[in-house]
C-alpha cells in the first residue's frame, strides 16, 4: 500500500564528486527530515564510474564498507540529517542527485 505524505517541499540536488578517491558530505538540511521519509541518493544518468555510499568519509572510502551504485541507480536512506550522508566516485567529476520531500 503506497503512503503519502503531505510534504512542504521538494528539495533535488546535484552534488559533484570532483576527486575521485575523496567523498564528500552531503549538506547538512537546515530542516528537520521527518520520521518516515526518505532521501534518495542516486548515481547520475551520465556518470562514466560507480558512486559509492558511506556513513562516513572512512566508509565511502572503503570498499569493505561502503554501497555501490551503478551509474542511473539508486537507493533510499532514513536519515535525520543529510550530514550523515558521505558519497564517492571512482571517476573524477561524476555526479550525485539526491531528492528529498520535506
Amino acid at each position: 500500500m503506497a503512503r503519502f505524505l503531505n510534504a512542504g517541499a521538494i528539495r533535488a540536488r546535484v552534488v559533484d564528486i570532483t576527486t575521485a578517491g575523496t567523498a564528500v558530505q552531503l549538506s547538512s538540511t537546515s530542516y528537520p527530515i521527518p520520521d518516515g521519509v526518505a532521501v534518495v541518493v542516486k548515481a547520475a544518468p551520465a556518470n562514466t564510474g560507480n558512486i559509492f555510499v558511506g556513513g562516513s568519509q572512512s566508509d565511502a572510502q572503503t570498499a569493505a564498507n561502503r554501497y555501490t551504485l551503478v551509474p542511473n541507480e539508486s537507493v533510499s536512506l532514513q536519515v535525520q540529517d543529510l550530514n550523515m550522508v558521505w558519497v564517492d566516485a571512482a571517476t573524477s567529476g561524476d555526479d550525485v542527485q539526491y531528492l528529498l520531500e520535506v
